[in-house]
């Protein structure tokens, strides 16, 4: 008769009651921590790309906005000589979002037209490697000087071009890397990667 008393019947809802409470004081220890700490650092990185866009965009003629020159410029005008890394410019949204759309804009250059003489050369910018210097040379001597000016502006035009490209193209390979690197990191932090693998 005891044990079917009441006293034992008694005890699970002191325990029971004891578990919904703690979880809102964790709960809300991560919010609090979120908005202190976090959404703090957020606005900081936000508002520092945005700044160090501008510097560069009104600064140095010719400067692209890229993810280098951003973390580069950032040192240079933050009070704290932070700055912000590539890092965490790709995982910031906002931050992300503002580099994105300053890389895609079009970049404003002064265009000078000329015309150019019927004795002119085309202006070809593709250039062999093979290709003979003292017939180049020939040629070249053979151009008015506005002939001279128009293959000097194709030339300049087209290494514009391809240098813009290739500086793309390095901004596309550092992001993969940094998210390479960070999906790395979170296998190896829940144990799915073997760090004795290489």
């Amino acid at each position: 008769m005891p044990p079917r008393g009441g006293g034992s019947a008694s005890q699970p809802p002191p325990r029971s009651t004891s578990i919904p409470s703690a979880a809102p004081s964790r709960h809300s220890a991560r919010d609090w921590l979120e908005a202190a700490v976090y959404d703090k650092k957020r606005r900081r990185t936000s508002d520092l790309v945005r700044l160090t866009i501008e510097t560069i965009t009104m600064g140095k003629e010719g400067m692209r906005v890229s993810l280098t020159t951003i973390a580069t410029v950032s040192k240079e005008i933050d009070p704290e000589s932070r700055g912000v890394s590539e890092s965490a410019i790709l995982n910031n949204p906002a931050a992300h979002a503002l580099w994105v759309a300053a890389r895609t804009a079009p970049a404003k250059r002064i265009v000078r037209r000329a015309v150019a003489p019927p004795d002119a050369a085309p202006a070809d910018p593709r250039i062999k490697v093979d290709r003979d210097p003292e017939r180049a040379r020939r040629r070249y001597r053979g151009l008015t000087k506005e002939g001279l000016i128009d293959r000097l502006l194709a030339v300049e035009a087209a290494y514009a071009t391809r240098e813009d490209r290739w500086q793309r193209a390095g901004d596309d390979v550092l992001e993969w890397r940094l998210r390479a690197e960070a999906a790395e990191a979170r296998l190896r932090k829940l144990g799915l990667l073997d760090d004795t693998a290489a």
